[in-house]
């Protein structure tokens, strides 16, 4: 029996949909332990459904009916792209990027899945859903955080070609690293200089100050995570 993938539509939300996105968050995030995902509550999501930016959510195609016989679509992912918010803002001063291009610069300001559809890939497709969006908006330079120890986002980020440049305590308190991407830079090549432990603190900082940067991951035989830091080839 051949069993079919589902079909996803990506779209940019109307600021009435806000909370449907803020109702994803809420259930993604009951199981995860503290620190990993950061907690956003509703005025984020307003924020980003206007001025602030964009939220792309994911809808699974498969038609429910409510009660009153209309088609209805179940929103099940959804990913933020943050463009003029103080995050945003604060991003870029720790990515050093020039005044003078800061209107080319946005940030990946929060995903998350339904704990039913998680498996089907969805953190990848939100990624290349806001970076195409970004595209349309003239934000061609993107930043991005995710903790050391949500190795799912961080393995997507680097299949996108994110590089991790710098590491920092954000957020009241957590622990992230912060990644960068520039659409209109070429593929980039590199020279592999260590590997070090996803969960070494003091080893990624080390590693960041000789001017190093993670542009890989893989997993060791024990199963524990490696980031490869390297040159520009």
């Amino acid at each position: 029996m051949i069993t079919l993938q589902p079909q996803f539509n990506w779209r940019r939300l109307q600021a009435s949909e806000a909370g449907f996105a803020h109702h994803v968050h809420l259930q993604a995030i009951a199981d995860q332990d503290y620190g990993l995902v950061r907690p956003d509550e509703l005025p984020h999501f307003i924020a980003h459904t206007s001025d602030a930016g964009a939220i792309i959510g994911c809808f699974y195609d498969k038609k429910a009916v409510d009660n009153t016989g209309h088609g209805m679509a179940e929103m099940i992912a959804y990913g933020v792209l943050g463009m003029n918010s103080a995050t945003s803002t604060h991003m870029a001063q720790l990515l050093n990027i020039p005044d003078s291009v800061r209107k080319q610069f946005a940030i990946l300001d929060g995903v998350a899945c339904l704990p039913d559809w998680r498996g089907y890939g969805l953190h990848r497709e939100s990624i290349q859903a806001r970076l195409e969006y970004a595209r349309t908006a003239h934000r061609t330079l993107i930043g991005a955080t995710v903790s050391p120890e949500n190795i799912v986002s961080l393995r997507g980020l680097l299949e996108a070609e994110f590089v991790v440049s710098t590491f920092a305590m954000l957020y009241g308190g957590l622990v992230r690293f912060i990644l960068k991407k520039n659409l209109e830079a070429p593929q980039l090549c590199w020279s592999l200089e260590k590997k070090v432990d996803a969960s070494d603190r003091t080893a990624h900082q080390e590693a960041l100050a000789l001017g190093l940067s993670a542009y890989a991951c893989s997993q060791t035989s024990g199963g524990s995570w490696q980031l490869h830091y390297g040159y520009q080839a």
